[in-house]
């Protein structure tokens, strides 16, 4: 839904918006929101608004798409539960109806259509937010599973190697291959303590192998 009326009149109030807008994220009781300076949630406030008016202007979900997916991955790097995300965008409703209200005549056809489409172009970025969150949470939970599995299933290769009495050169190899296959790492070496100031490469996998066979501590 188009409406550069409005975005212009957003853009022209742009910091009495974000000032609006900061001040009421700092209100929010046990928010994360109050571990960011002011200055940081002016500039996600800014952000926000900026893409709010760009979706005004074009009326274009592809920038919808562009601008909710860099927000949900910004919220959840930053450890952000969804309901304080979705708390904090429609805050932007009490930052921007004012404005809207002292712009045109009280109880106006044109400031009501306004508010409305405003709640819309919310409703949709909110709505948006929610799934793609959604999806990135669980794309995280199903490799953080992944990852979990893959070490116990090495510990029990590990474990295994030493309960089947193997001699201490087969042990590290495991130790060393199994250390290698989960951190991801090209090559990976053991090295056991010899006398009290040198290490002793005693086993290595992979590319590329030990420049040294003994390291001074």
């Amino acid at each position: 839904m188009k409406n550069p009326e409005l975005a212009t009149l957003l853009r022209s109030h742009q910091h009495e918006i974000t000032s609006a807008w900061v001040i009421s994220l700092q209100n929010l009781p046990d928010s994360q929101y109050k571990r960011y300076s002011p200055a940081i949630l002016e500039t996600w406030a800014k952000q926000w608004l900026a893409g709010i008016i760009e979706i005004l202007i074009s009326g274009s979900s592809q920038f919808l798409d562009k601008y909710v997916g860099e927000v949900v991955n910004a919220r959840i790097k930053a450890g952000f539960p969804i309901y304080e995300v979705t708390e904090g965008l429609l805050l932007s409703k009490e930052a921007i109806s004012p404005i809207i209200w002292s712009s045109y005549s009280v109880n106006s056809q044109k400031a009501i259509e306004s508010i409305i489409q405003l709640d819309i172009i919310l409703r949709q970025i909110i709505t948006r937010f929610t799934h793609l969150f959604s999806d990135s949470m669980h794309h995280q939970l199903f490799m953080e599973t992944r990852l979990r599995l893959s070490e116990s299933e090495s510990l029990q290769r590990t474990t295994t190697g030493l309960l089947e009495k193997l001699d201490l050169d087969e042990v590290l190899e495991i130790v060393s291959s199994e250390a290698c296959r989960l951190t991801g790492a090209t090559g990976s070496a053991v090295l056991l303590l010899e006398d009290e100031d040198w290490f002793n490469v005693t086993i290595s996998t992979g590319q590329p192998l030990p420049i040294l066979d003994r390291l001074p501590i």
